[in-house]
């Protein structure tokens, strides 16, 4: 097995997706500036701060424009880095076959397809990277190699940060009230939040499991 793949250095995918991670975080916390100057909007207005109904509009209606424009920015940092992303897994899957891991579960192919494919993209993802995790670091023997609890609290934080704007989507199209929306708000602020925990776990991993394979490499067998 080890032949047939040949080992490529993912420190410059690594490279590439940590500041990826970093744009969005830049961006995350603009959007938390943004939501926050909603929701003080909104609770000016519950409070009477406003003269009247036209201003408060308009007013929200310019922090609900650079919200929705941050979003924009964000939504092509996550298409577009997820290119990398799965570039970056696939080779490191690659990488530890040709390290010497032999009988794994999932194939470079299937390590990225399983994220796109429904229900089972719940959980399969999160056993391809431990796999990998487990391979990286000790490629003769990574199935007794002990799972990394820094790959569970990735996929929680993925599964959590992505179910927020269901929840909030959902949520929006039943609100009526002031009250209603502006618990969406920070709803959406703990989206941001957590989305930020998510990359720099994200980061941890990826530059973990990049520097063990090329420990792997350089050492000599």
């Amino acid at each position: 097995m080890k032949d047939n793949f040949e080992f490529k250095s993912p420190l410059k995918l690594s490279m590439w997706i940590k500041r990826l991670m970093y744009a969005h975080i830049i961006v995350s916390v603009l959007l938390i500036l943004s939501i926050s100057w909603e929701i003080k909007i909104l609770w000016d207005f519950k409070n009477g701060t406003f003269s009247n109904q036209t201003d408060f509009i308009t007013v929200l209606a310019s922090a609900e424009e650079i919200t929705i424009n941050l979003s924009f920015l964000f939504i092509s940092l996550f298409l577009g880095g997820g290119i990398l992303i799965f570039k970056w897994i696939h080779r490191c899957n690659k990488n530890v076959r040709a390290l010497g891991s032999k009988q794994m579960k999932f194939s470079p192919g299937w390590s990225v397809g399983w994220f796109f494919v429904p229900i089972a993209n719940l959980f399969k993802p999160f056993h391809v990277m431990n796999e990998i995790w487990s391979a990286s670091h000790s490629p003769n023997d990574w199935s007794a190699n002990e799972k990394p609890k820094a790959i569970l609290k990735w996929w929680i934080l993925w599964i959590a940060s992505n179910s927020v704007p269901q929840i909030s989507s959902n949520l929006e199209e039943k609100a009526q009230t002031i009250d209603e929306f502006m618990k969406i708000s920070f709803l959406n602020l703990g989206g941001e939040v957590l989305w930020i925990i998510l990359c720099f776990a994200f980061i941890f991993i990826v530059t973990k499991i990049s520097q063990a394979q090329i420990g792997q490499k350089e050492t000599p067998n």
